[in-house]
């Protein structure tokens, strides 16, 4: 599985080959998110205090926050394969960098390219032998902007403020140092899948879900079975993401279990579903 992971990534790094799906943007070689699309600070209270979650893996800035929040296992997942590289890239460097230098190795990228090759090689040392192994397949080739550049990853706009806003542990040095701290407590399991699929035969019980925006790209009576089919603690809560609070998508998903929170100064908001 690593040589496969590693060959397409290598081709869709070089041009060689595309990796847009035919009928559907998410499959298993799909772009990875360089940063959230969504208003983490707004709903980052429900990541606190979350010891057990499951976890769509996106661009890993979710999981980050929750393990600043205190939580010790994570259950991760994602439909493409390249996702769980990208978030090991993240945990290491957060390790290995300040917190400057890790806001323009991920965000702005603006630097000469034998900086970002001398950062590489500081993060590496806190790569696991397999995640190591797939990103110098990439770095003995290419240069960090050519990668970062390539398909692998989302063309969505990659604004280092944008980052800073969403994630409290980019915005000072203790905040850094205490998710670096927390990184050691951590354990990791990770999933490649549908959420759709894999909920059924996930057994353990979660103080929290995040299942992110997967909401718009699913069939909506398969996802609301699968918010009855989790395995959710006593207090346990489900969050999904909506761009936009609309009537329609709120009458779909009524239940006395369910509850919606739309956000100050913007449309959107999150949907919370309880045990």
């Amino acid at each position: 599985m690593l040589h496969d992971d590693i060959v397409k990534a290598q081709r869709i790094v070089s041009g060689a080959e595309y990796n847009f799906g035919n009928t559907n943007m998410f499959h298993n070689n799909s772009a990875v998110y360089k940063i959230s699309n969504e208003r983490i600070q707004d709903y980052e209270k429900y990541l606190r205090k979350r010891n057990k979650v499951l976890s769509v893996i996106g661009s890993g800035d979710q999981i980050l926050n929750c393990i600043l929040n205190g939580t010790k296992e994570i259950d991760a997942f994602d439909i493409s394969v390249f996702p769980k590289y990208f978030l090991e890239l993240k945990m290491a460097a957060i390790k290995a960098l300040t917190v400057d230098e890790y806001i323009d190795f991920f965000y702005e990228v603006t630097n000469r390219d034998e900086v970002y090759e001398d950062m590489y090689y500081r993060i590496a040392v806190y790569l696991e032998n397999d995640i190591c192994e797939f990103w110098d397949s990439l770095f003995n080739f290419f240069e960090w902007k050519e990668i970062y550049n390539s398909t692998m990853f989302s063309s969505e706009p990659n604004i280092a403020s944008n980052a800073i806003n969403q994630n409290k542990f980019l915005q000072s040095e203790e905040e850094y140092n205490r998710l670096r701290e927390e990184l050691d407590n951590v354990k990791i399991t990770y999933y490649e899948g549908d959420i759709l699929e894999l909920s059924s035969y996930l057994r353990d019980s979660y103080d929290l879900v995040y299942l992110s925006n997967i909401v718009y790209y699913c069939n909506k009576g398969k996802y609301r079975e699968m918010l009855g089919n989790l395995n959710l603690t006593d207090k346990g809560i489900s969050l999904t993401y909506f761009y936009k609070m609309q009537g329609h998508a709120m009458e779909y998903f009524q239940g006395t279990n369910i509850s919606f929170e739309k956000f100050e100064t913007v449309d959107s908001g999150i949907m919370i579903s309880s045990k």
